[in-house]
């Protein structure tokens, strides 16, 4: 059981790791240093999209930590949780951080979310409601596995484009990395307990969300330059 579950987990970080969203022009258009307005251009209307499910990612972890019914599984979202909001310093909370993020590159807060962003959170926490099991894998893949392949595209690019802005945000690299393996162990327990037809669902239900969050960067990139 131990060998074929290590084996599952990497397929679903292969899974991550090939999607769409990684793979997009988003990240070619930003990395060429021909044209900094258009960068610009591509990291504001980024960062407009991206601040709702910075500002709505924890709403989604209490819910994944209040469904949840295994507590050693809960308690990982509590930390989660606490980690996101600055380890009760809210001045510190990773959406403050961003706020800072797009006061320094002149960026107004948005006051409402973008479509993409919206479904993108729908899913996951509609899906918290119904199978928190298979949400919490999702949620462990999507977003903490996936953020530090993600963002470390992204931070280079904004370090280069917005010299001298606030990043600090993206300087959470680190703690998206811990969460992940702290529910990559709860996966494991999930699948020790042989839940019926778990890795399918999971495989499904995780390629949903990644093609969710690709559709993200094709608004931005049409948004950018046009249909």
């Amino acid at each position: 059981m131990a060998d074929t579950t290590v084996k599952n987990l990497e397929a679903f970080r292969e899974q991550v790791r090939s999607c769409r969203a990684l793979r997009h022009q988003f990240f070619d258009l930003l990395a060429d240093e021909s044209d900094v307005e258009r960068g610009r251009s591509l990291i504001r209307e980024w960062a407009r999209s991206d601040y709702w499910v910075s500002r709505e990612f924890p709403a989604l972890v209490a819910t994944l930590a209040g469904e949840t019914q295994d507590l050693d599984v809960r308690i990982i979202f509590v930390r989660n949780l606490w980690d996101e909001f600055g380890h009760g310093k809210l001045n510190a909370a990773h959406f403050a951080l961003y706020r800072k993020f797009l006061d320094s590159i002149d960026e107004p807060e948005p006051t409402e979310p973008s479509e993409s962003a919206r479904a993108f959170l729908k899913f996951q926490k509609d899906l918290a409601f119904q199978n928190p099991a298979l949400a919490a894998g999702v949620f462990c893949y999507a977003n903490e596995y996936m953020c530090q392949f993600e963002f470390a595209q992204l931070t280079r690019d904004v370090h280069r484009i917005f010299d001298g802005s606030d990043t600090r945000y993206f300087s959470q690299l680190q703690v998206d990395v811990r969460h992940a393996e702290e529910l990559e162990g709860a996966l494991r327990m999930f699948e020790a307990a042989d839940l019926p037809g778990f890795d399918k669902s999971l495989h499904d239900a995780l390629g949903t969300v990644l093609e969710l969050r690709a559709l993200h960067y094709d608004r931005v990139v049409e948004a950018v330059l046009g249909s």
